[in-house]
């Protein structure tokens, strides 16, 4: 009996050892995972963080100082795939209207207080159109920050500007009367809240090139005096919202002044459609 007593108390310990053994084991498994993943998420972050580059105002007539206008997050880094389900959303309403006349499509999504973005075909490059008219809109209010008078000077809505726009496939008809003169900040009002081009060729044919020039030079921006055929991306286009809604190219009174005049747009059949009625849309 004391015989087989000591193997059962025997065996009762050896089991505990190997209970012990592997919890000891499961720990220290768990603690060098940890410190693995710790340090292979450090390097990644730090990776991804070497390639996040200031974007700076591309001209050299300050001495002292260099504008920053916002980061660029390289292409290879998005968005975490926390944008994932998005991205999917715009691929399968894209097939799903199945149009014959999309030649292509540009989606570029940017979250402007983190930065992380996702996109689809984000580097096309297209014709800007409309878009265009943000672009004008700066370049007055880039020199109104030097001389405010420049809103209020006035343009004649000519003939020739009505010829003009006739001139171009698919262009409606303007609001504005012939020969009757606008300031420019009315002109800017009806070009971006109504969209109106003769509000756009009024100002276009009287801007100051140098400036309008500048402004795309500034923002790294396509040149549009060396292009007739002149294109820009997605991705590209964003940096003349980001700088408005940063504050970092116009100061803060045209900054706010731009975005409420484009929050107030009547054109309800882009991003405004696909949002919330009471969401403000710039």
């Amino acid at each position: 009996m004391a015989s087989n007593r000591s193997e059962q108390n025997s065996i009762k310990f050896n089991w505990r050892a190997v209970i012990v053994t592997g919890i000891l084991a499961c720990l220290l498994g768990a603690v060098l995972a940890s410190v693995f993943w710790y340090f292979h998420t450090n390097n990644l972050i730090k990776n991804i963080a070497d390639e996040v580059k200031p974007a700076r105002q591309n001209n050299n007539q300050y001495q002292f100082i260099n504008p920053l206008l916002g980061y660029e997050v390289p292409g290879d880094v998005k968005e975490f795939n926390e944008y994932t389900t998005l991205i999917n959303k715009v691929d399968g309403n894209v097939a799903k209207a199945n149009n014959s006349n999309l030649d292509g499509y540009s989606f570029y999504f940017r979250d402007l207080s983190l930065g992380r973005w996702a996109g689809e075909n984000e580097n096309d490059a297209y014709s800007p159109g409309s878009m265009m008219k943000v672009a004008i809109m700066v370049t007055y209010f880039k020199e109104a920050e030097t001389d405010p008078s420049i809103l209020q000077k006035t343009f004649q809505y000519s003939s020739s500007t009505v010829d003009q726009i006739n001139g171009v496939p698919f262009s409606s008809a303007s609001d504005l009367q012939v020969g009757k003169s606008y300031s420019v900040e009315k002109l800017i009002e009806s070009m971006i809240i109504n969209s109106d081009n003769g509000a756009k060729d009024v100002l276009l044919n009287n801007i100051d090139q140098r400036s309008f020039i500048e402004v795309h030079t500034d923002l790294g921006l396509p040149n549009p005096a060396t292009n007739e055929n002149y294109t820009i991306t997605a991705k590209q286009y964003t940096i003349l919202l980001r700088v408005l809604y940063n504050a970092t190219y116009l100061g803060r009174q045209y900054s706010e002044k731009a975005l409420q005049i484009l929050s107030k747009a009547t054109y309800n059949q882009g991003l405004v459609a696909g949002v919330p009625k009471d969401t403000v849309v710039a």
